[in-house]
């Protein structure tokens, strides 16, 4: 492959991890209307997101499974047309237990994305540009932060929540239609060898599971942190729901030239120094979120968002490196699904169980504490090759 960054299929898988993202973090400022209309404590509100963690997780860990079978472009195509389908079904819902099965096929549709995203990435860049097509495709996820509270606090005057949910259907449904008119610049991907992996032999390997932590940790302090964060200022803190959703959202502006700046300061720094920089300081500011007064709450949101989010670039460059790109696929259908679980599912519940009990507060110094652990863990990481035993399949 010549040595050039092709910026036009970064952009566009971009576009389908933005709809694929959204769809999950509108849960996050539509949760005190969802409350209200199911009539629902912060607990079981919390359980909707750990519902569609479980899904995201035993989607994400079969995906390889999928893409050794179809390819991964046709393995996001099929994630693409079940998002849309299921935010579908989920915008008709009027019960708890419709909303919350709804928000686990939810899971199961989105959770097939990720690996095969970064297989396609990985294949379609130069291991040189791998910080900057990270990074770039990290944009996806900082702009669904910042948008969906801005735009639900900007929508709800004019139509309900389940409206809303529909609406995004329908943004998925163009971006799909722009990735099928696209699709022959991922044609490559049909001729790649895909291996079979068997998860016992990636189960074995120490370092994948400390892999899984250390993705935990990066996911506890993006997702995690933000899946509850409106729900805390309005009932913890009693900020007005409207300024809540504008602070989380416009504090969330700074996350995207950060996580450029991250791809950047990764391909100079190295991947493990900036994972360790950022889950220091994202861990020390979460630490804050617990102890500081309501007055200075928004000067940490500013600078929790802009922290968290560069971690991912470095690890997700640090971690293509170690495994084979053969087996790619596979590796990240192992770690993920248990990081997405961890950060995307219990940390929400346990935030939710925690504010019901009125002690928010100290819940966030618990998780900043986990975030800054990361930084013992990621200690001897550094250097390990992976190498597996693989049978090729057809893609």
């Amino acid at each position: 492959m010549e040595n050039v960054f092709r910026l036009w299929p970064i952009l566009l898988i971009t576009s389908v991890f933005f709809i694929n993202f959204f769809s999950r973090t509108v849960l996050s400022p539509l949760m005190p209307q969802i409350e209200n209309y199911l009539a629902i404590d912060h607990q079981l509100g919390g359980y909707l997101f750990l519902s569609m963690a479980v899904g995201y997780f035993i989607s994400m860990g079969n995906t390889d499974k999928i893409s050794s079978i179809i390819g991964h472009r046709k393995t996001i195509l099929l994630s693409m047309v079940c998002n849309i389908l299921f935010l579908i079904l989920i915008s008709a819902i009027n019960s708890y237990i419709f909303l919350i099965s709804s928000l686990f096929l939810l899971g199961l549709a989105t959770g097939l994305y990720v690996p095969s995203a970064i297989s396609t990435i990985t294949s379609v860049t130069t291991q040189k540009h791998w910080g900057k097509a990270l990074a770039i495709h990290e944009l996806a996820p900082n702009l669904a932060f910042i948008s969906a509270p801005l735009i639900v606090q900007a929508t709800l005057a004019l139509f309900s929540w389940r409206i809303l949910i529909f609406l995004i259907a329908i943004a998925g449904c163009f971006i799909l239609i722009i990735w099928q008119l696209n699709k022959k610049i991922f044609e490559v991907q049909k001729k790649d060898i895909i291996f079979a992996v068997k998860k016992t032999d990636i189960a074995r390997k120490p370092i994948m599971w400390l892999w899984a932590l250390i993705f935990s940790i990066g996911i506890t302090g993006t997702l995690g942190v933000y899946s509850m964060l409106p729900l805390y200022l309005v009932s913890g803190l009693h900020y007005e729901q409207h300024t809540a959703n504008n602070l989380v959202g416009l504090s969330r502006l700074i996350s995207v030239p950060m996580a450029m700046f991250s791809g950047w300061l990764s391909d100079r720094l190295g991947d493990y120094n900036v994972m360790r920089i950022m889950m220091f300081l994202t861990g020390l500011v979460t630490i804050l979120l617990g102890l500081l007064d309501p007055a200075f709450i928004p000067y940490v949101l500013f600078a929790q968002a802009a922290l968290s989010v560069c971690f991912f670039p470095a690890a997700f460059s640090a971690l293509s490196k170690v495994i084979p790109s053969d087996c790619r696929s596979a590796a990240l259908s192992f770690t993920l699904p248990i990081a997405f679980l961890t950060g995307g599912g219990i940390v929400p519940a346990f935030l939710g169980y925690m504010g019901k009990h009125d002690k928010f507060q100290l819940c966030f110094i618990i998780i900043g504490i986990f975030i800054i652990s990361g930084i013992v863990i990621t200690k001897g990481m550094k250097g390990f090759q992976l190498k597996f035993d693989t049978q090729p399949k057809n893609a």
